[in-house]
C-alpha cells in the first residue's frame, strides 16, 4: 500500500498510471492479435506443413499425421488443417492469438519503460558494454551481493550470475 505521508509506493509495487497504462496496451494489443490471427494462423500452420491441399509430404505436420493414423473429425489435427486449407478458425484461435498478443505488447512496453519495475534481465553476455566489465566481459570478481546490503545490487549480482552461467553453456556446445 502507499505511503500516505508521500505518496510514493513501497518497493516492488507499481505507480496506478503503469498499471492503467499496462491495461490499455494489454487490450489494444489483444484486440491486434485477434484481428490478425485469420491471416497469421494459415501461415503459421504452412510452416509446419499444414498445405491447402492436405500435408505436405515430409513436413511435421506429414509425421505428425502418420504417427495418429487415421484423423477424427474435430480433432486439434483436424482443425489445423482445415484452417490451412481457408476454414474458419474457432473462437479458441482468437482467444490464444490475442492474448499472446496482449502480453508480448505489455511485456515491450515495459522493457521501454525501464525504471525500477522493469523485469527484463540483461543476458546481452561478454561485451555489452557493462562499466563494471572489463575488456573481456564479465567479471566474476564483483562484491558478493550479502555484503552490499542494496536490493537493486543484488538483482544486479544476480543477473550477472545468469548471464555468465548462459555464456558458459552457449561456449560449451
Amino acid at each position: 500500500m502507499a505511503n500516505p505521508q508521500n505518496n510514493t509506493p513501497p518497493t516492488g509495487e507499481r505507480h496506478d498510471e503503469d498499471t492503467t497504462g499496462d491495461l490499455i496496451v494489454g487490450v489494444a494489443g489483444g484486440v491486434a492479435g485477434a484481428a490478425v490471427v485469420p491471416v497469421a494462423a494459415p501461415a503459421v500452420l504452412g510452416l509446419v506443413g499444414f498445405g491447402g491441399s492436405g500435408p505436405i509430404a515430409g513436413s511435421l505436420a506429414a509425421i505428425i499425421q502418420s504417427s495418429i493414423g487415421s484423423v477424427v473429425a474435430g480433432s486439434p489435427f483436424a482443425i489445423a488443417q482445415s484452417i490451412a486449407m481457408g476454414g474458419a478458425v474457432p473462437l479458441v484461435g482468437f482467444v490464444i492469438g490475442g492474448a499472446i498478443a496482449a502480453g508480448a505488447a505489455v511485456t515491450a512496453v515495459r522493457m521501454l519503460r525501464g525504471g525500477p519495475h522493469d523485469n527484463n534481465s540483461d543476458l546481452n553476455g561478454p561485451g555489452d558494454d557493462d562499466p563494471q566489465d572489463g575488456p573481456g566481459g564479465d567479471s566474476e570478481d564483483d562484491d558478493p551481493p550479502e555484503k552490499s546490503g542494496d536490493g537493486e545490487k543484488v538483482k544486479e549480482k544476480t543477473r550477472d550470475d545468469i548471464k555468465t552461467r548462459l555464456n558458459r553453456l552457449v561456449k560449451a556446445d
